[in-house]
C-alpha cells in the first residue's frame, strides 16, 4: 500500500509493504512533475531483501534423507548433511556421541558403542538490522535422529549356571570327573542365535557331566546384516587336573651286582647289609606333583648308602600337588606311599594310601 503527501517544500511518497513471500525485491520510487511544458522524471532504486527464519533442518546420510533412525554399520564412514532454508544463512552445529561439529557436513565413524544413541543437527540464524549490521534478534531449530548401528556378534561372557560366575579367559581349568553346565552369552545388532557345538549338535545350554579328558567346546553366535550372515567363534579349552593316584616307588640296590625292580603295593625288596639302595617316588598328576620323604627331605629321590643294622628301615614318601580350578578355588590332593625296609635278606613291606584336603 502506498500513499502521496505534497506541502509546499516537496512532495513525500511513502510505500508500506507486507512481504507474502521470502523472494528478494527490487524497489523504484518515481517521481515525475512538468516544469515549463517539460516533463520531467527522476528515480531511485533500492533492493530489499526478505529475512525469514530458519526452516527446520533435513539430515542426509549418503545423500539419503532420514526422518527419524539412521542405520549405519559400525566402523564404516558416513557422510552426514545438514541442510536448512532460511534468510540470513543459517549456521550448523551437530551433537553425537563423541563429540560436536560446527559445519553442514560431517564424516563419522561409529561403533557399537553408540547403538541407542541419538544425533541432532542445530540451525541458527542472526537477522540484520536495517542499516545491514549484525542484530540480535535470531531463529534455531533442530532434527534428531537415532542411530542405530548394527555389527556382528560379540561375546561378552560365558557362565557356570550352578553359581553364575564368569568366565574370562579361554581355558577352564577343573578336576577330573567334575560335571559343568555353561551358558555362552553375546551382544550384536541385530540379536544373534548362540549356540555351543558339541560333536555336531547345537545346544543353547552345554552339558558336561564326568569330564575325564582335556576337551574343547565352541560357541558360535550368528546374525545377518544387509542380507549378509555374519558369525563369531569362541573356543573354550577344558584342562582336566588329577591328584596324584599310584605313587610308583622304584629302587637299584647296588652291591657286588646291581639290582632293581619296582616295589609294589603287596611286593618286597630284599636288601643286603653292606648295599646302597636307591628309592625313586614317581606318579602321575596334573599338576605335577612335588614329593616329600617322611623325615623332611624334599625330592622324588632317595639315596640309602651303606646299610647295616642301625640303619633306618622305615621310609615313607608323599606326593602332593595343589589344583588350581577355574571356578572353586584350590583344591589339595595329597597321596602317601609308606615303605618299611627290613634288612638281612628280609622282605621290605610297602604299602600306600591317600589323603584329600
Amino acid at each position: 500500500m502506498a500513499s502521496y503527501t505534497q506541502s509546499s517544500e516537496g512532495a513525500t511518497s511513502i510505500l508500506r509493504y507486507t512481504p507474502q513471500a521470502i523472494t528478494s525485491e527490487d524497489l523504484i520510487c518515481t517521481a515525475y512533475y512538468v516544469l515549463k511544458s517539460t516533463n520531467i522524471t527522476i528515480q531511485r532504486r533500492t533492493y530489499m531483501t526478505i529475512q525469514y527464519t530458519v526452516t527446520r533442518p533435513i539430515i542426509s546420510i549418503n545423500n539419503s534423507n532420514v526422518s527419524e533412525t539412521a542405520f549405519i554399520r559400525e566402523g564404516r564412514s558416513a557422510e552426514f548433511k545438514c541442510y536448512a532454508s532460511s534468510y540470513p544463512p543459517p549456521r550448523y552445529r551437530w551433537f553425537y556421541p563423541g563429540g560436536t561439529s560446527e559445519v553442514a557436513t560431517v564424516t563419522i565413524q561409529f561403533n557399537h558403542t553408540a547403538n541407542g544413541w541419538k544425533m541432532s543437527c542445530n540451525a541458527t540464524n542472526n537477522y540484520y538490522s536495517l542499516n545491514g549490521t549484525a542484530g540480535t534478534k535470531s531463529t534455531t531449530l533442530d532434527t534428531i535422529i537415532n542411530l542405530n548401528i548394527t555389527f556382528p556378534p560379540l561375546f561378552v561372557s560365558i557362565k557356570n549356571i550352578e553359581n553364575n560366575t564368569a568366565m574370562a579367559k579361554n581355558i577352564i581349568r577343573l578336576v577330573k570327573g567334575d560335571s559343568l553346565r555353561l551358558i555362552c552369552e553375546s551382544v550384536a545388532n541385530p540379536s544373534a542365535t548362540t549356540v555351543w557345538q558339541v560333536k555336531h549338535v547345537n545346544s543353547y545350554i552345554l552339558t558336561a557331566i564326568n569330564i575325564q579328558e582335556d576337551t574343547q567346546w565352541t560357541c558360535a553366535a550368528f546374525n545377518t546384516i544387509n542380507g549378509v550372515p555374519e558369525r563369531t567363534n569362541r573356543t573354550i579349552y577344558f584342562e582336566v587336573l588329577y591328584g596324584p593316584v599310584h605313587l610308583n616307588l622304584t629302587y637299584n640296590i647296588f652291591t657286588g651286582q646291581s639290582k632293581n625292580g619296582i616295589v609294589l603295593n603287596d611286593g618286597n625288596i630284599t636288601v643286603i647289609e653292606g648295599s646302597a639302595v636307591l628309592l625313586k617316588c614317581s606318579d602321575s598328576s596334573l599338576p605335577p606333583s612335588k614329593y616329600f620323604w617322611d623325615d623332611g627331605l624334599e625330592g622324588s629321590i632317595r639315596n640309602i648308602s651303606n646299610i647295616s643294622r642301625t640303619t633306618k628301615a622305615r621310609y615313607m614318601c608323599l606326593a602332593k600337588n595343589i589344583m588350581t580350578i577355574t571356578f572353586n578355588g584350590n583344591l589339595l590332593e595329597e597321596i602317601i606311599y609308606h615303605c618299611i625296609c627290613i634288612y638281612y635278606m628280609v622282605r621290605a613291606i610297602c604299602q600306600y594310601y591317600s589323603i584329600i584336603r
